[in-house]
């Protein structure tokens, strides 16, 4: 390690330990907590680093190239319920205690990068050439804003990509101009545009979390090809994959979440209480508030016992039996009394009194698991062949 400092550093860190929510993926049943240990203000070499977390050996499921320690899932679990039982002394025979993380590594010496490689619109026009030249150039961003603790300057690129002052990499959706009520398409901007310039175009727009620029040779993990530095200039999202996220093109996450839905709402609800292979239409999704989310289908499934609809509303799942359903008295399911539920002549209730609304007709339950799902149809079935 010729760039390495020779002197190692030591910390005893109380409470560096920071866990941060997962995204809950959709069809996910848990949300589990991503832990890192930021170790120093300059970067760290990954291979330097060694750690110890109540007297034992903690390693880290991956170390990102600037030496910033992150753990799974499922380490990150063990160690929260381990923080937390020795932090409050919640065993019996123990007490309450400082839980702290030691920590040996070895700082990294950085070559000095001139700005004007990497901050200037000639810089990111010639970085803009390849996926490789432009990757370079923001991880040369993000080092030269880590040590040199100096600003550089704001620039988008592409019309959707933003390059922040602090070297962060950032996506722009929705670009609009208020003063003229225009949407602008990303394609009308310059290719490298300074803020200043930037501003003057576009007057509102919806910056995401930092985006990370896909490594040269990375595949969209669901149509498999390669990403180029064309896809740059085409909406690209993130698939969160616990520590990792996948670069992926905006209409093969669609592609991806129209799929899983299905999956959902006939393989693991409809199925699990109809397993005879009912037909299914598609349905377009209803909210058309939720812009974001139009793409995700709606199903109505003809059953033997007739149709029903189901679909997401406001991250409920929607079950409605249709008029051609047998009938059935929905104050059977009065149980689920945290689900709200309707009927043709009687909307958004709770539980209702047995024999107050008709047994035949729309009648509808909001449910918020996929297992209360499959229990209300369960139930409803019942209640349409064995009910008195």
């Amino acid at each position: 390690m010729s760039n390495a400092k020779e002197k190692r550093t030591h910390v005893e860190m109380p409470s560096r330990i920071i866990f941060e929510p997962s995204e809950k993926r959709p069809g996910a049943s848990t949300v589990l907590p991503l832990a890192k240990i930021p170790l120093s203000c300059n970067a760290v070499d990954p291979e330097s680093i060694k750690l110890s977390f109540l007297g034992e050996e903690l390693i880290p499921t991956i170390v990102t190239h600037d030496g910033v320690p992150q753990f799974s899932e499922e380490a990150s679990l063990v160690l929260y319920c381990k923080e937390h039982i020795a932090k409050h002394g919640r065993l019996v025979g123990t007490e309450a205690k400082e839980v702290t993380v030691s920590a040996t590594y070895t700082e990294t010496e950085q070559p000095i990068c001139d700005s004007e490689k990497i901050d200037t619109i000639s810089s990111i026009q010639q970085a803009v050439t390849s996926l490789e030249a432009f990757y370079e150039l923001c991880r040369l961003r993000k080092l030269y804003a880590k040590t040199s603790r100096k600003s550089l300057h704001t620039f988008v690129v592409f019309g959707r990509i933003q390059l922040d002052e602090h070297g962060n990499v950032r996506r722009l959706d929705h670009l609009r101009d208020h003063v003229y009520n225009l949407n602008i398409d990303p394609s009308e901007l310059p290719l490298v545009c300074p803020r200043a310039d930037f501003e003057k175009y576009v007057t509102s727009y919806d910056c995401s979390t930092p985006f990370r620029v896909p490594m040269p040779g990375e595949k969209c993990p669901v149509c498999g090809k390669e990403i180029t530095i064309d896809d740059l200039y085409t909406p690209l999202t993130l698939l969160n994959k616990g520590l990792r996220t996948e670069v992926v093109h905006d209409k093969c996450k669609h592609e991806f979440e129209y799929y899983l839905e299905i999956k959902t709402l006939l393989f693991d609800i409809v199925d699990q209480i109809y397993p005879n292979l009912c037909k299914f239409e598609i349905l377009d999704n209803p909210n058309l508030l939720d812009k974001e989310h139009l793409h995700i289908p709606w199903i109505l499934v003809h059953t033997q016992c007739g149709d029903i609809k189901l679909g997401r509303k406001y991250k409920k799942i929607t079950i409605e039996w249709q008029a051609n359903f047998k009938p059935f008295d929905i104050a059977g399911l009065n149980y689920l009394s945290h689900c709200v539920k309707w009927t043709e002549d009687r909307a958004c209730f709770s539980e209702i009194e047995e024999g107050t609304t008709s047994k035949t007709g729309i009648r509808g339950i909001a449910v918020d698991k996929v297992s209360t799902a499959v229990e209300a149809l369960s139930k409803a079935h019942h209640l349409a062949f064995f009910s008195k």
